[in-house]
């Protein structure tokens, strides 16, 4: 919630009128700001804290329906916006706690008016937060663009981010990865510490031996499936010695498609039966082994150890 409201906002340190008129400082910060005045960078991330804390508490006291933290980020960004009063007073608000969620995000796109004229520069943070409320967090641009030279410092975050082309499905991930990097460089932004660690090849050092640590805390971010398993793996007993369900059923599945395969490759049977049989076992067999790994062995410490491992 915070780097978006950042974004969006801006930071400027000396008063100025926004759109409406009203004297603004900080990152949008307005309560008690005049013309003339300034601030430093320190006490314009503490009004940052307080007014977004302002936003979240007023989203607990007006919603009524239960929201996601996707859904109560995109609300908090909202209303820090356009105010609390404003938001009080929406229908957003009123369809939210009609229980319409649907229709209460496609409000969102109404709040893109400065005196009556539409903003851009709304449009676009409008856009994002409904992206964020409907639970299809975008990157935001700025980590978007300094995600390539991180991810060139820890080339194993590679494996996470595919070269950084899907990094559009790992929102979440490529925040915690920029997370890391201003925490190693010391830097407030997400271009800063990338710039720091291209230049510095001791400070990439700290930051890829500082992700490679955390690299299965970045991986679950990217892919869900990881926590499923290692929570499934953790819950499950095993039934002979070490091996669990799972793995006795992947064993058993594989001997079967093998067996099988080698018979009907030797037995008379005629061509088009062996090729359907023979890829049907190869299916079968290669489902035993994703069960046998995301299904159980994800959580177990050899594979953990794989997946930290710098290849």
């Amino acid at each position: 919630m915070i780097e978006i409201i950042k974004r969006f906002e801006g930071l400027r340190l000396t008063a100025y009128l926004d759109g409406g008129g009203v004297p603004t400082i900080g990152y949008g910060h307005t309560s008690g700001v005049r013309m003339g005045d300034t601030c430093t960078i320190e006490q314009a991330e503490q009004w940052l804290q307080e007014d977004a804390q302002d936003a979240l508490q007023a989203i607990i006291d007006l919603v009524d329906v239960p929201l996601t933290p996707n859904q109560q980020e995109a609300l908090a960004s909202l209303v820090y916006n356009i105010g609390v009063g404003a938001f009080a007073k929406s229908t957003l608000l009123r369809l939210l706690n009609a229980g319409d969620y649907a229709r209460a995000a496609n409000q969102f796109d109404v709040w893109c008016h400065d005196n009556g004229q539409v903003v851009p520069g709304l449009v676009n943070r409008r856009a994002a937060e409904k992206r964020i409320f409907l639970g299809e967090k975008p990157v935001l641009p700025f980590i978007a663009a300094a995600l390539p030279a991180l991810l060139q410092a820890a080339p194993a975050l590679i494996r996470i981010f595919g070269g950084g082309e899907q990094s559009e499905k790992n929102a979440q991930a490529a925040e915690k990865v920029v997370e890391i990097a201003k925490s190693v460089t010391g830097e407030r932004t997400s271009e800063g510490a990338a710039t720091k660690i291209q230049a510095d090849p001791a400070m990439a050092q700290a930051f890829a031996e500082e992700a490679r640590k955390q690299f299965l805390a970045i991986e679950a971010l990217a892919d869900k499936r990881v926590d499923a398993a290692r929570v499934f793996n953790a819950s499950e007993s095993p039934l002979f010695g070490q091996w669990k369900f799972v793995h006795l059923l992947s064993v058993a599945l594989i001997i079967f498609s093998g067996v099988g395969g080698i018979l009907v490759v030797l037995g008379d049977f005629p061509g088009e039966i062996k090729g359907s049989v023979i890829t049907l076992m190869l299916i079968g067999g290669w489902t035993a082994v994703q069960a046998y790994w995301l299904g159980s062995s994800a959580g177990s410490d050899k594979k953990t150890d794989m997946a930290a491992r710098d290849k």
